[in-house]
């Protein structure tokens, strides 16, 4: 056998090695997404989080950072991400964007139950998979090149082997976006989000008037309007 034919054999059996570890880890991966699920689909919690916008995939700037908490009682959802609030009810959706002062009201939407990505409904969209552990987390590593429905070349997942629960993720986009000025001139960079999660909680919630349509709208005539407390807010379609 030529030397040039060895080497092909040696690269071919080392592909397969990796696409078989690459499927393996795949399996591993969604089995553990889906029980990292699996504890936001109880009926009450309450959990807190932290995001930062970071202005490339190694840099530590931080160009926009926020947090936020999530609230489920039976039903009802309540979610607030930086200035922006959302309030799920068993038939009513409101959207609060306090920065802007204005506020949407729906008929409750199918999604709003779901703060959480629900990260096996995309795994189909990257190619690369890698499985590891550290600290007593599983670190799920999807990688892709191909720019598709997510906006990610890479996420990267981090589960307490313990209890399942997502403690972190780190996202690097896909894109590049404007993440500074530099001398006057706009810098594009492709930037990574990272979204800590803590304190979560089944129980020793804050009270029910996250819930309380009453506290945000009032409704007459068969529409909505702010009630006194946001009367400089806009409802708008």
């Amino acid at each position: 056998m030529s030397n040039n034919r060895k080497i092909f054999m040696a690269v071919f059996c080392l592909l397969s090695i990796a696409i078989n570890a690459q499927n393996s880890d795949r399996k591993r991966i969604t089995d553990l997404f889906d029980k990292a699920q699996k504890l936001f689909d109880l009926k009450n919690y309450y959990l807190e989080s932290d995001y930062k916008l970071f202005v490339n995939y190694t840099s530590n700037e931080v160009k926009e950072a926020y947090k936020g908490i999530t609230l489920k009682k039976g039903e009802n959802m309540y979610t607030k991400l930086g200035s922006s609030e959302m309030i799920s009810t068993n038939n009513l959706f409101i959207k609060i964007d306090n920065d802007n002062k204005r506020m949407k009201v729906d008929k409750i939407s199918s999604n709003a139950q779901k703060p959480i990505l629900e990260l096996n409904s995309y795994i189909n969209y990257f190619s690369g998979y890698r499985l590891t552990e550290s600290n007593g987390q599983w670190i799920c590593t999807l990688t892709t090149s191909k720019v598709s429905v997510v906006p990610y070349s890479k996420i990267i997942v981090y589960i307490n082997k313990n209890d399942y629960q997502i403690q972190k993720q780190e996202l690097f986009f896909l894109t590049k976006y404007q993440t500074k000025i530099v001398n006057g001139k706009p810098k594009l960079d492709y930037p990574r989000l990272q979204i800590i999660y803590s304190n979560f909680k089944k129980s020793g919630f804050p009270p029910n008037d996250y819930f309380n349509v009453d506290n945000y709208v009032k409704k007459t005539n068969q529409k909505y309007y702010p009630i006194k407390k946001y009367k400089s807010y806009t409802i708008v379609d």
